[in-house]
C-alpha cells in the first residue's frame, strides 16, 4: 500500500494532526508522522493522492456522501 495522509499522534514528536501514514503490505500502519517532522513526505502523499482519479464523472455525487 501507498502513504496516505490521515490524522494521528505523531510517532516522532507526539504531537497530534495530520501527517503521513506510512502502512506494510498488509495494510497495517507501522509509522506515522506529521506534517512538521517529515513535510517532504506529506506533500508526496498529497500529490499522489491528488492525482488519483474519481470513478465518478463530475455530474454524479457519490451515494456515501
Amino acid at each position: 500500500m501507498k502513504k496516505f495522509i490521515s490524522y494521528s499522534k505523531c510517532d516522532s514528536c507526539s504531537w497530534k494532526g495530520a501527517g503521513v501514514a506510512l502502512p506494510n503490505d498488509s495494510g497495517e500502519v507501522i509509522l506515522f508522522e506529521c506534517l512538521l517532522c517529515a513535510p517532504k513526505l506529506f506533500e508526496e502523499a498529497y500529490l499522489e493522492n491528488k492525482e488519483r482519479k474519481s470513478c465518478l464523472s463530475q455530474d454524479e455525487k457519490s451515494p456515501i456522501i
